[in-house]
C-alpha cells in the first residue's frame, strides 16, 4: 500500500468515527426529546403493557418509514398495579426490607402474580422500587447501559417527560418519599456482607474465595465470578452480590 493510499485510509477511518459518533449523538438526542414526549422506551415495566399511540405520528428514520410511536398503560390484570401499590406501601409505611417484601409477595401468588416464568426475588422488588415510571411520567437515561454495569445514573441525569404520560399506580410523591425510606433503611440496616451472608444461606448457595490481594478478593458462587473490596461490603455491592445469588440458583 503507497503512503497516499494509506493516507486516504486513514481519513476515511476518522471520517467514518466522526460519522459514527454524529450518529450517537443524534440518536442520544432523539431519545431525550421522545423521553420527554411522554413515549415509552425499552420494554413495559410490571404492572403496565406498551400500546401504540394513535394520535403520534410513527418515528421517522433514515429509511424512510418508522416505527409507531408507545405509551404504557394499565396492564389488563389489575392485580399487577395493585401488586406495585401493596410494595411501596410495605416500603413507605411498614418499612419493611426487601427480603420481607419477596416473601410477602411469594406467599400470596394469586393475589400479588409474578410475571410468567419468574419469582419474586430481592433484587426485582428493589428494582420496583426504584422504577420512577410508576408515578406516571416517562424517563429515560435511569441506567448506564453500555458502562457500569447498568447501575443506576444520578437522578440528576434522568429525562423525565414535560407532563404525565401514561396512568399512575404511585402518586410521584409517594415515589419521591419512598425512595427518602429506602435511602434511610440502607443507613442503618445490617452489613453488606451479614445481608449476603443470610441471602446465600437461606439459598443454599457456597460463596468461596478463589484468590485476593490487598485490596479486592475474587469470589466464586456456583458457576459465577465477583470481584468485591476487602473489608466493609458497601450497600451497592451487596446489592448485586445478591442479584449474582439469586441468579445462580
Amino acid at each position: 500500500m503507497t503512503t497516499g493510499q494509506l493516507g486516504l485510509r486513514r481519513t476515511a477511518q476518522v471520517r467514518a468515527a466522526i460519522y459514527g459518533h454524529e450518529l450517537i449523538e443524534q440518536s442520544a438526542r432523539g431519545q431525550r426529546q421522545h423521553a420527554a414526549n411522554g413515549y415509552r422506551h425499552g420494554m413495559a415495566c410490571y404492572g403496565y403493557i406498551a400500546v401504540v399511540d394513535p394520535d403520534a405520528p410513527p418515528a421517522a428514520n433514515r429509511f424512510g418509514g418508522g416505527r409507531p410511536k408507545m405509551r404504557l398503560a394499565l396492564h389488563p390484570d389489575r392485580r399487577r398495579a395493585d401488586t406495585v401499590a401493596a410494595v411501596f406501601t410495605a416500603r413507605r409505611m411498614e418499612r419493611k426490607r426487601d427480603a420481607e417484601i419477596a416473601r410477602m409477595l411469594a406467599a400470596d401468588p394469586d393475589r400479588y402474580p409474578p410475571e410468567e416464568g419468574r419469582r419474586w426475588t430481592q433484587g426485582r422488588v428493589l428494582r420496583m422500587l426504584a422504577q420512577p415510571k410508576y408515578s406516571g411520567y416517562a424517563v429515560y437515561n435511569m441506567r448506564a447501559a453500555r458502562t457500569n454495569r447498568e447501575r443506576l445514573n444520578p437522578i440528576t441525569d434522568w429525562v423525565w417527560s414535560r407532563q404525565l404520560a401514561h396512568p399512575v399506580i404511585v402518586p410521584i410523591e409517594e415515589w419521591y418519599e419512598t425512595q427518602l425510606v429506602t435511602a434511610q433503611m440502607r443507613e442503618r440496616r445490617i452489613s453488606g456482607w451479614e445481608r449476603v451472608n443470610d441471602v446465600a444461606a437461606r439459598l443454599g448457595v457456597e460463596i468461596a474465595t478463589v484468590r485476593e490481594n490487598n485490596t479486592h478478593l475474587l469470589c466464586r458462587a456456583g458457576a459465577r465470578e465477583f470481584v468485591v473490596p476487602r473489608g466493609t461490603l458497601p450497600a451497592a455491592v451487596a446489592d448485586e452480590v445478591i442479584a449474582i445469588l439469586e441468579a445462580v440458583r
